[in-house]
């Protein structure tokens, strides 16, 4: 996953201050372009019968906002990276975002969520979850009380085993870098069954004890050669024990891909996906 363009719509919301900083890190590890966009939405002020009083009002808000965001181009371009910045009015913040991805072309798209909402803010809690759904490009999501990041060297990659899978693993291991280290998790379903307690849950690997072994095994078939770390759990719920495995092992980004299959030994990575990026306290990069 070549890293050359970085697209961050922000809110300007204090909220979206963790992104920014995962933006940055991302954008200096890889030599990368970073554009700033901010959306003025237009829908939350059309009271057409205010005529002139509107059409200053939304003039005011672009103004603001152009100078914000200038002014914290400028700072970047300081600690020497490309940044510029971009104001547009529009009536949909999600059409917005996905016209810039469709015409700047990023790599990857960096937001906040939990962001405010209000007369010049826009929800971006559920917006970042649409945008990772239907976005082309892999979409990284930090939530607002995420601890600003500095570095991104350890990266926590969930697999199935499914294609989307290796392609997690592979963006992961080319976003770590040469000093980074790269966790491969596996979590295997415990199946429950109507009318048992969790303590009745069949325990797959007490039933078949080799089955650790196999899975990390499958994972260096995966990696060929290059260094990883292999966690094999079982879990009754496997979004639970992806953030669990995050919580515990605190890496700097979590690399997740959706769409992935269903079965006995696999998980879909779909709904597990958006768990995880709803309550990841990390950076989630989805990738398709």
């Amino acid at each position: 996953m070549k890293v050359r363009k970085i697209l961050f719509p922000t809110d300007l919301s204090p909220e979206c201050l963790p992104a920014k900083s995962f933006a940055k890190a991302l954008a200096k590890k890889h030599g990368a372009e970073l554009l700033l966009v901010h959306e003025v939405l237009t829908h939350a002020h059309d009271f057409r019968q205010l005529g002139d009083l509107l059409t200053d009002f939304l003039d005011k808000l672009e103004t603001d906002a152009k100078a914000q965001l200038e002014k914290e181009c400028q700072g970047l371009k300081k600690e020497g990276l490309v940044a510029s910045c971009e104001v547009e009015r529009n009536p949909s913040a999600y059409e917005a975002i996905m016209d810039k991805i469709e015409q700047w072309e990023p790599d990857v798209v960096v937001m906040g969520t939990h962001g405010r909402s209000g007369v010049d803010r826009w929800i971006i809690g559920s917006l970042a979850e649409k945008i990772v759904r239907h976005a082309p490009v892999p979409v990284v999501t930090v939530r607002s009380d995420a601890k600003p990041g500095t570095k991104i060297e350890t990266i926590l990659v969930p697999v199935d085993f499914s294609d989307n899978s290796r392609r997690a693993v592979a963006a992961g291991s080319q976003l770590k870098g040469a000093k980074g280290s790269l966790v491969l998790l596996h979590v295997v379903l415990n199946p429950a069954f109507a009318g048992l307690h969790p303590e009745e849950y069949i325990r797959v690997f007490g039933a078949d004890p080799s089955l650790p072994d196999r899975l990390r095994d499958r994972m260096k078939d995966w990696m060929e050669g290059q260094p990883f770390e292999a966690d094999v759990r079982e879990a009754d719920d496997v979004a639970d024990c992806i953030l669990q495995a995050i919580r515990e092992k605190k890496p700097d980004l979590v690399v997740i891909g959706t769409r992935g299959l269903t079965g006995f030994d696999y998980f879909l990575m779909g709904s597990i996906a958006e768990k995880v990026v709803r309550f990841s306290p990390v950076a989630v990069l989805c990738v398709k």
